[in-house]
Parts: structure tokens; sequence; C-alpha cells
């Protein structure tokens, strides 16, 4: 699973952090002092209030997985800008009645960053589906992505021991389906059983 979204900024350092808080000015989002990262870059707090307040209420224990925090970095001759992956509140609690407000969240943070980058969002450049033969779910997968007509690879990890050791290196998982979601950018995405609703929001599926 990955706890950030990060893009390769195609500007300078101090264009990029400008451009990340006019964007997060842009999008209502309250803008917070820059904290210095030593010489590695800048980090300033970004967060719509409303949105803190109702996921707290929902469970305060997630309080740890909302975005919030953008970072401007310097790495050699490159800049990255990133903030943690917004779509993980609703990876690790399904909150149903918040999931319109979630997935606002999660599009809202991913522009900033694509525009403070002005790389664009990732695109897909390859799907694995790590399956067996006698799983269920793993068919109901792959009859959804066929009929979406997604072009995908699939593996069978019950025939191909290698694989299989590579699936639960990437993971720790050891049941099937996973999902492995691989960007322009070298990212890569995992998701665990057949979730449909995922898989729709990534592939923009409607």
């Amino acid at each position: 699973m990955n706890f950030a979204y990060f893009r390769k900024s195609t500007k300078s350092f101090d264009e990029t952090l400008a451009d990340a808080k006019k964007a997060a000015s842009t999008a209502g989002l309250v803008v917070g002092e820059e904290l210095k990262l030593n010489d590695r870059g800048v980090a300033f707090s970004a967060v719509n209030p409303d949105w803190l307040a109702k996921i707290v209420a929902a469970d305060r224990n997630l309080i740890g997985f909302v975005p919030g925090l953008i970072v401007v970095l310097k790495d050699k001759d490159s800049v990255f800008v990133g903030v943690s992956d917004p779509s993980l509140v609703g990876k690790i609690a399904h909150l149903h009645e918040l999931h319109g407000m979630i997935e606002e969240m999660d599009v809202t943070y991913r522009k900033l960053v694509d525009e403070a980058s002005a790389a664009g969002p990732r695109t897909i450049t390859k799907i694995k589906l790590y399956s067996t033969a006698s799983c269920q779910y793993c068919r109901m997968e792959k009859a959804f992505l066929d009929e979406k007509q997604v072009t995908y690879e699939q593996v069978m990890v019950d025939t191909n021991q290698a694989a299989a050791q590579e699936m639960v290196e990437k993971t720790g998982q050891m049941g099937v389906p996973v999902t492995e979601i691989i960007y322009d950018d070298g990212a890569e995405e995992y998701i665990i059983g057949f979730d449909k609703m995922r898989l729709s929001e990534l592939l923009n599926i409607k």
C-alpha cells in the first residue's frame, strides 16, 4: 500500500512551493506556516476544517491518516511535491456515510499536487491481476475487468511459484485476488481483494 502521492515537478523549487500554496488556497484549504526540513525542502499544512471535524467525529483514531501536510522536496537536481495518500482514510476505514466527502478530499489533494508540479495526473501503464484457478473473487474481478474492456495481465500464482513469492514480498498478502497498478512514474499501488469501488475509482470506470 502506498502512503503518499508524489509527483516530480517540472518547475523550480520556489515556483513549485508558491504554486502548491496557491493551489491549496484556491481549493479552499487553510494554509499553515512553513516548516523547514533542513536543506531537503519545506512542508506546510493545508486542511479543510470541516473534513477534519467529520472524520474525527466518525472515528478519532483516523486522525493520523487524514492528509493535510504538503511537502516540497529537493532531491539532487529534481523537485518533488506530495501529500500523504488522500485515499488512505477510505482504505483504512469503510465510512460509507462519508464516502462522498472522502472522494472529494482525494480529488482535491491529488489535483493540488498535479497543479503544483505541472506534471499532470499519473497515468496507469500496466495492471496485473494475481489469481488462482479456485478463487471465485478472482473470477468475479476478471469478469468485471473484461466487461469494462480493461487491459490487464492475469498471473496465476497457484501454478507460478515465482509470481506467488513476488506477490507476497510486495504486499505481505498470501490471499488473492491482488491487483497491482503500475504508473508512468514507476509508482505502484496494490488492491487487496475484489474492491470494485476502488478499481472503478482508479480506472475511471463509470
